[in-house]
């Protein structure tokens, strides 16, 4: 039963042949012969195998192992070179639409923003960083953009870096009374931020520095949609401007 109960182990734990081969110092068409009865392992191995996974010899080599049995076994397996550690993702705390308006009056309670919902990110660092969902159109423009039911990922800037902003950044704005999301640039004086919306039906908004309570530049979005296809036409546009410009090269 041995080859049987080493292939059923390796599968239950996720590793490959080669993999538990590593793990054992052997050769992976060794235990692929082994898991086929085409040889008989060394003793050494036999008890090797049953002292790390905490098996009795006799149950390995005599009882088929049930997964139920095999679940219970010893399971601290890294095998570096397979890859199998596990990730851990970040943990983003999100600032959902029906949490907004108590965000504004207990976001420096920290029991309340301990409780906010969390989204797992493969991010390497989450300092300052928050999740907020969509609710409105400010930044859609021509069927593209940000929808609500998007939630964007921003991280926070402090005050002194507002200046640095690139004019096209998109920003998460808190004051004491809302949430703006809107594309930011700040005045030379440092004093006066301004939010430009995409929707071309929406003003600009002009807001004094010291009325800003947080602010997040976001970097990362999640759509809840999935995204139209381009229109056709500039498509078409794109494709016969990269024909000209290659009659143009050839015709130089």
């Amino acid at each position: 039963m041995f080859g049987k109960n080493i292939k059923k182990l390796r599968n239950v734990k996720g590793l490959s042949q080669q993999a538990f081969a590593e793990l054992f110092g052997l050769q992976r068409a060794t235990l692929g012969a082994y898991e086929e009865g085409r040889s008989n392992p060394k003793i050494e191995t036999i008890i090797t195998i049953a002292h790390y996974f905490n098996i009795s010899i006799d149950e390995l080599l005599t009882s088929e192992l049930t997964v139920n049995r095999l679940l219970h076994f010893n399971d601290h397996i890294t095998v570096n070179s397979e890859g199998l550690r596990l990730k851990e993702f970040a943990q983003i705390p999100c600032i959902t639409e029906a949490l907004q308006t108590d965000y504004l009056h207990q976001y420096s309670n920290k029991t309340f923003t301990e409780r906010l919902p969390h989204i797992q990110l493969p991010l390497d660092s989450t300092d300052g960083v928050i999740a907020f969902t969509v609710t409105g159109l400010e930044l859609t423009s021509q069927g593209k953009g940000f929808f609500p039911k998007d939630i964007v990922f921003g991280r926070l800037v402090p005050p002194v870096e507002y200046a640095l902003l690139k004019p096209t950044a998109v920003a998460l704005v808190q004051t004491e009374e809302k949430f703006i999301l809107r594309r930011v640039s700040v005045s030379p004086a440092n004093d006066i931020i301004r939010l430009a919306a995409d929707y071309d039906a929406l003003e600009s908004i002009e807001l004094p520095v010291a009325h800003i309570v947080q602010l997040w530049e976001i970097c990362h979005v999640f759509h809840y949609r999935i995204a139209p296809k381009e229109d056709l036409l500039e498509e078409r546009l794109a494709m016969l401007e990269k024909k000209i410009l290659s009659l143009n090269n050839q015709g130089g």
